[in-house]
């Protein structure tokens, strides 16, 4: 699903992750990252101006300051969105890019009926976290932490917003886990490969968006020369923008809050968490806007039916020409229906 589809923080090559099973950081095991992280809280103490030019270098890495170079990502990327069609229409065995879902081709709610219970778990403990994490903020920091790592790692601030994203992540992998428990696995082939055709979309026309801006570099490095400071300012106005906006589009802010470790030290925690609340937004809006359809198309059904059975509204009393000198009234009955009587 889109939503759990991320790019690979240090390369930007598209590749699925589950957010459940991938590594903290990129080391060559778990305890090596662990001891990476512990000597980087103590090296670098966090301040806004270096939490925020992590994304900004977060937004180099991923695109370009050359216009050439967006532009073949730009190709590089529709390529891959061909080969991702492709792999929607076979479901997923066209290219190795689908392999990360078939492992569970031909299984269904039979062969693996916890799947579905765990995952409903997994999320109510994220709700349960959240709620716990919230009054926790309420009352100033009153409560004891619970024994995770997410409570000795974060602020209280943050603690609620990871929760949070790691409810709506919940909410979509448990939609995954029942499709595939009632279509034999297949369920996950055709979201995931749509998912990834969906972000190499996205990647195509934020590439493609940057080597545009990245244009108005020249008159700039003519004036200035190769001056780095005015890269890292120019990076704000030309890059930054469109990474945000394709982050968050593609559900980018969900992921950040199952690997925030990772997140955390390639985008900031404030990029991460604002990305968090744009794909949050876009999420919230889809959910409204789907409850109010269901509600108009119900409302439809309603009046439909009212109009068809005649009016039930007393203040709505039909139209009549009564003869001259006849008396006439009219009354309403119990079933919802005028007649008109005369006398």
């Amino acid at each position: 699903m889109l939503a759990l589809s991320g790019k690979d923080a240090s390369s930007g090559s598209g590749t699925i992750r589950d957010p459940l099973t991938q590594p903290a950081y990129a080391a060559t095991d778990i305890s090596q990252a662990k001891n990476f992280y512990e000597r980087e809280k103590i090296a670098e103490p966090w301040s806004l101006g270096t939490d925020l030019d992590k994304y900004r270098s977060h937004a180099v890495r991923e695109g370009s300051r050359d216009v050439g170079q967006s532009l073949g990502k730009a190709l590089e990327r529709i390529g891959l969105a061909v080969e991702d069609t492709t792999n929607i229409i076979t479901l997923g065995y066209a290219s190795d890019r689908g392999a990360p879902f078939r492992g569970n081709d031909g299984k269904g709610f039979l062969d693996e009926p916890g799947r579905v219970p765990m995952q409903i778990g997994e999320t109510v403990i994220s709700l349960d976290d959240g709620l716990y994490s919230l009054a926790d903020l309420i009352t100033l920091d009153s409560l004891p932490d619970r024994e995770k790592n997410v409570y000795s790692d974060n602020h209280p601030i943050v603690r609620p917003l990871i929760f949070t994203g790691r409810i709506i992540g919940g909410v979509f992998m448990t939609t995954g886990e029942i499709g595939n428990a009632v279509t034999w696995g297949y369920f996950d082939n055709v979201a995931g490969t749509i998912g990834m055709c969906i972000e190499d979309i996205i990647e195509v026309l934020k590439h493609a968006g940057q080597a545009v801006t990245n244009i108005a570099r020249v008159p700039v490095q003519l004036i200035s020369g190769n001056d780095p400071e005015a890269d890292k300012a120019l990076d704000w106005v030309l890059l930054v923008p469109l990474e945000f906006a394709s982050n968050v589009v593609e559900m980018q802010g969900i992921v950040n809050t199952y690997d925030y470790e990772t997140a955390f030290a390639d985008k900031g925690v404030i990029g991460s968490m604002l990305e968090f609340g744009g794909s949050s937004y876009i999420v919230y809006h889809a959910v409204d806007e789907l409850i109010e359809e269901l509600d108009d198309d119900g409302h439809s059904r309603r009046e439909t039916g009212e109009s068809s059975s005649g009016s039930s509204d007393p203040s709505e009393i039909p139209p009549v020409d009564p003869p001259d000198g006849m008396n006439y009234y009219w009354y309403f009955t119990d079933d919802g229906e005028w007649i008109f009587v005369t006398g």
